[in-house]
């Protein structure tokens, strides 16, 4: 993935190459969600199976619950099809959200007094996100993440310090939303007991 993504900033870089690799890096955000969209419309699950009896293998834990996940299947591909609202109001959700972290990303790199212009800034965070989603086994996506970070920004041309501050800031930033949401629900009042029913 990063062998598409040209060094932008000064080491080999032009103005045409930061527009093929903001174009490239959303091409792949874009492909990544509409694939997972047509493999959950086609049974996600389902196709999982298949695929793992075509290889010989056999995993006792999902095929005692075969039934449940081509159930979960049609759940989703049921929600697809009825859903249309609800389905583009999320993936427009979505936009804004990874817009959002593309702004973020922009703010972050100017603060720390380098160079950056819109499309890098969309290309970077595209690749991101396409890094958490890939790491998602992992808890936390600790290490993964931070170390895709600072690949992600030597490969656009930035520095080694550039690079891991631009990391641990965006893993504080977590942290701090964390503790944020911890706080908000510490001060959710507390739901009472439902009474029990005399027998």
């Amino acid at each position: 993935m990063f062998s598409l993504v040209p060094r932008c900033h000064g080491l080999c870089g032009s103005a045409g190459q930061t527009i093929t690799a903001g174009l490239v890096s959303v091409g792949l955000l874009v492909f990544g969600i509409g694939a997972f969209v047509v493999v959950q419309r086609q049974g996600m699950f389902g196709w999982i199976l298949k695929m793992l009896r075509r290889l010989g293998l056999r995993i006792h834990y999902l095929e005692s619950r075969e039934q449940q996940l081509l159930d979960l299947d049609r759940t989703i591909a049921g929600f697809y099809a009825t859903q249309r609202f609800a389905f583009l109001l999320s993936t427009g959700l979505f936009l804004l959200g990874w817009l959002a972290e593309a702004l973020e990303v922009f703010v972050m790199i100017l603060c720390l007094g380098q160079p950056v212009t819109v499309l890098s800034a969309l290309a970077i965070g595209a690749l991101a996100v396409l890094i958490k989603g890939g790491t998602f086994f992992i808890p936390g996506s600790l290490g993964a993440q931070d170390a895709g970070n600072l690949l992600l920004l030597t490969a656009f041309g930035y520095g080694d310090v550039t690079g891991i501050t631009f990391a641990l800031l965006r893993r504080f930033r977590e942290f701090v939303w964390i503790a944020i949401g911890l706080a908000c629900l510490a001060m959710l009042p507390k739901g009472e007991e439902p009474p029990v029913p005399a027998p």
